[in-house]
């Protein structure tokens, strides 16, 4: 029995972490990726498992035959988890603030469910007399936290690398309702845990059918085409929708991510902030791009005219199954110079000391995102700064951000406003129309697409951009500098209507 409460302990941990990390990805790809999301999953877990003690030790203090009820508070519970993707679909439609409270209840209820079995665990494999009590409560805790610290190792970087997230759900519910059919075994004959192994089976079955991912794309983004493409792995969810004007939109983590169009006369994810590079550069050979997003801008990156290398680095690999369905973003990864590299484009570079790049360009993703403070801070952008080369610049999206926009004034002596765009160098920059005309006209997209400069509609498009880019001047009130440790985009402006809406 004692071995068995350690086990029974170490499940517990494991199973308990593993869904807390289900729930962290269902609920930040819910938001579109809200900061918010991890401390509103933590506290309504922690909430879960302080009443889940409680009761718990009631069970101890009341109950004589604890295996007994350990089984079918983990066979209800293996339940409850089996039908948890149903359920959260059906809380997040309650209008706000109800589909919080939803989601909060069933956090909570998760958690309390499996933390009941933590005492009992406890009163199970605890020598009650002897010099042995305090050796056998620490294996019951040893046994716990390593069980703990292997959820969400196992979950985080395998499961979710190899399974969809509502399979993943799936499995974590079997598993739970599996151990608890392992206590009952102890106090039953095996035809009697058909009972409770029937409904188990069936709840499997449906919750295997329910396409958790797909239905929260389609009710987010109602309004656009069908999902041609969708990816998940332990980096994230990646999907596509079809559009016949303008290009597929693309998502990360059920967020805007751009859309798959390079012509500038289009222009529906403004690629013109792309070829203004190539007006206000005369000419980049070495360039970085951090964040792949749709391949558009490395597609049009990898047709300047002296570009010999061009270095993409993006944090998820499942872009590069993406790229592959559009025959110019797979040329585009197929030119000669350009590589994709698979990692996190901050530690990339600040691992490659010494080198120097003429053109860095960062496609940010919104800067109220969990985590996009690592490529708007003062210190990332001191980083980049130390790899430009001499005449380079330094380009990112600042989505809108006044406090992007302060945060390289204080970093850059030359910091220029196209739309929404950020252009920064140690030099001053000017640009005039036939300048911009003849680089612009210069750069052959890898499939030989090129520009026709002398198109009327063209040349006033670039006159347009010509227009638009100029000196930025005076921060917006209350514009801060953005550093590591602020955060200041994502917790003190954030997007709370995004979360209550």
């Amino acid at each position: 029995m004692i071995w068995f409460a350690r086990i029974l302990s170490f499940s517990v941990g494991f199973l308990s972490l593993s869904q807390e990390i289900l729930w962290v990805r269902l609920v930040s790809f819910a938001t579109g990726g809200l900061p918010q999301a991890f401390g509103f999953v933590l506290g309504s877990f922690l909430i879960g498992v302080a009443f889940g003690a409680v009761a718990g030790k009631r069970f101890c203090e009341r109950s004589n035959d604890l295996i007994h009820v350990g089984g079918i508070v983990l066979v209800v519970a293996g339940l409850i988890d089996l039908a948890i993707p149903w359920l959260a679909v059906q809380s997040l439609a309650l209008p706000a603030p109800g589909h919080l409270a939803g989601l909060a209840a069933l956090i909570a209820a998760s958690a309390f469910l499996k933390s009941i079995l933590f005492p009992i665990a406890h009163h199970l494999g605890t020598v009650t007399s002897g010099d042995k009590v305090g050796v056998s409560v620490s294996r019951v805790y040893f046994a716990n936290i390593l069980g703990s610290t292997m959820g969400p190792l196992v979950t985080g970087l395998i499961l979710l690398q190899a399974l969809s997230l509502e399979t993943t759900f799936v499995t974590v519910g079997l598993l739970t309702a599996t151990v608890g059919l392992a206590c009952l075994a102890r106090r039953h004959h095996p035809l009697k845990l058909l009972w409770p192994a029937a409904p188990v089976a069936v709840a499997a079955f449906l919750a295997l059918q329910f396409p958790l991912v797909t239905t929260l794309i389609l009710r987010d983004a109602p309004d656009k085409g069908p999902i041609n493409f969708l990816l998940q792995n332990r980096h994230g969810i990646v999907h596509t929708r079809a559009s016949d004007v303008g290009g597929d939109w693309v998502y990360g983590g059920n967020t805007y991510d751009g859309r798959v169009n390079t012509d500038l006369l289009v222009d529906s994810n403004g690629i013109r902030r792309v070829y203004l590079l190539a007006a206000l550069h005369p000419s980049p050979e070495r360039i970085l791009q951090i964040g792949l997003g749709s391949g558009s801008w490395m597609d049009v990156l990898a047709g300047f005219p002296a570009m010999n290398a061009l270095d993409v680095v993006e944090i998820n690999p499942g872009y590069a199954q993406l790229i592959k369905r559009y025959p110019q973003t797979r040329a585009a990864a197929a030119a000669p110079g350009v590589r994709l590299i698979w990692d996190d484009g901050r530690n990339w570079l600040a691992e490659r000391e010494g080198a120097k790049f003429d053109l860095i360009v960062v496609n940010t993703t919104f800067h109220w995102r969990a985590y996009t403070t690592m490529l708007l801070s003062r210190e990332f952008m001191e980083l980049a700064r130390h790899h430009l080369a001499e005449g380079g610049l330094y380009a990112f999206n600042s989505t809108g951000s006044s406090d992007a926009f302060a945060t390289a004034r204080a970093v850059f002596p030359y910091v220029y406003e196209f739309d929404t765009f950020v252009v920064a160098a140690n030099h001053e920059l000017s640009l005039d129309f036939e300048t911009a005309i003849r680089r612009i006209a210069q750069v052959r997209l890898p499939q030989g697409r090129q520009l026709n400069v002398n198109d009327p509609r063209v040349a006033a498009k670039i006159a347009s951009m010509v227009a638009e880019f100029h000196p930025y001047e005076a921060a917006s009130a209350g514009a801060q500098v953005i550093t590591d440790q602020n955060l200041l985009t994502e917790y003190r402006h954030g997007t709370r209507l995004r979360w209550w809406d």
